[in-house]
């Protein structure tokens, strides 16, 4: 009898941090949660990138580049797949001039608004990475949906467009834009 009491409490702390405790969101909590983001860009880590996506992610991205606009709608896996790459390419390029593509990377929160009921937030803000110093730069302006789960932020819906600007004269010369290694 005293197992099954053990268990039941068990199981009604879990059950009550799932759907109360654990799912609250706060706006400090949602600054850490970029705060987060931001080191895991400057860190060059897709997969602490990724941790920040709920499996339940839907991603809606444009790009606009050199007057084209490219839509795409993504998963967390194909997110993630997309950010692998991205590093991956970013590493070449360094690679093929022997150095180092610097990273510089900022982000603005616009607006927070989090549900009566702390359990979600839509956040809306504007970020910039540039890569090389203006070899290439990245211009971004989104609308996040967060969720906590098991008391964990994550993204749970993101839409954003960006704009993709870089400088025409460091396919003549890249290794102008890059720190020696």
């Amino acid at each position: 009898m005293g197992r099954i009491w053990v268990m039941v409490v068990i199981a009604s702390a879990a059950a009550w941090y799932y759907f109360v405790g654990g799912a609250k969101l706060d706006e400090a909590l949602i600054r850490r949660f970029y705060e987060s983001g931001s080191h895991a860009t400057l860190s060059r880590d897709p997969e602490a990138l990724c941790k920040l996506y709920s499996d339940k992610l839907e991603l809606t991205q444009e790009t606009l580049m050199m007057g084209q606009t490219r839509s795409q709608r993504m998963n967390k896996q194909e997110t993630c797949e997309s950010q692998r790459q991205s590093f991956k390419y970013f590493e070449e390029i360094g690679n093929k001039v022997d150095g180092i593509l610097t990273i510089e990377y900022d982000y603005q929160i616009e607006d927070i608004v989090i549900a009566p009921d702390r359990k979600s937030a839509r956040v809306h803000l504007s970020s910039t990475l540039k890569m090389g110093e203006n070899l290439m730069q990245f211009r971004s302006l989104g609308t996040d949906v967060l969720r906590r789960e098991w008391g964990v932020v994550k993204v749970v819906k993101q839409d954003v467009v960006t704009r993709v600007r870089f400088d025409p004269a460091a396919i003549a010369d890249p290794a102008k834009y890059l720190q020696a290694h």
